[in-house]
């Protein structure tokens, strides 16, 4: 815990803004300590991590707009109410292998649960047992760089199916916190080499299958 410490008061604290991409660094350093200590036997796997914690954050926000004077915007803090929560796909973005998607207006990342039935006595109602999960997703990006093909075409020509990380983050202003959703081990299942049509915008989908996952921000 100590390293956790120095961490925050040599790197962090009244060293750099408060803004969330400094948060996202902090995590990053806590997370890679606490993973160590996995490694060495000093914690257990999967251990609960390190996380934004939306509450305090929306507390801290009504309590700084409060010492600042600005009863305005204090109050519209503690008014948001569910619909104002409810986040817009227009704060999302995307990162591939740690590049920033621009092209990227859409994007979906899903798991499938696999489960069988368990006859059970004394009702007629099987029972469900998970037996496994999957997981897939889709990218939608408007047709303006040819990163995918330079990413893939090569490879699928050699043979090779390559793996890429995926992250997703989704961070509305009116919600106090954000989605950062990580999958690794992403396969794309095509490749869209061209396809066009006059007077309409270049429009791709690009489904995949993943092998792992991280909810870094929720």
């Amino acid at each position: 815990m100590s390293a956790d410490l120095s961490t925050v008061e040599d790197h962090y604290q009244a060293k750099c803004s408060n803004s969330y991409d400094n948060k996202c660094i902090l995590l990053t350093a806590l997370r890679g300590y606490l993973k160590e200590r996995e490694d060495g036997d000093v914690l257990l796997e999967k251990n609960p991590g390190a996380e934004l914690d939306a509450a305090a954050i929306l507390a801290f926000l009504v309590d700084q707009a409060s010492k600042a004077g600005d009863a305005e915007e204090a109050n519209r803090i503690k008014a948001l109410d569910d619909a104002a929560l409810v986040r817009s796909g227009t704060w999302g973005s995307l990162w591939l292998d740690g590049e920033q998607v621009a092209e990227c207006y859409g994007c979906q990342i899903k798991l499938s649960k696999t489960k069988e039935d368990v006859t059970r006595c004394r009702t007629l109602v099987a029972g469900k047992k998970l037996t496994g999960i999957s997981g897939t997703g889709t990218v939608q990006i408007y047709n303006a760089t040819s990163r995918l093909i330079q990413a893939e075409a090569q490879a699928l020509k050699n043979g090779q199916d390559l793996r890429h990380t995926l992250i997703s983050n989704l961070d509305d202003p009116d919600n106090p916190s954000n989605q950062r959703i990580s999958v690794t081990g992403v396969s794309f299942d095509d490749l869209t080499l061209a396809d066009w049509e006059a007077a309409k915008l270049g429009q791709i989908e690009a489904p995949f299958t993943f092998e792992d996952f991280d909810v870094l921000d929720s």
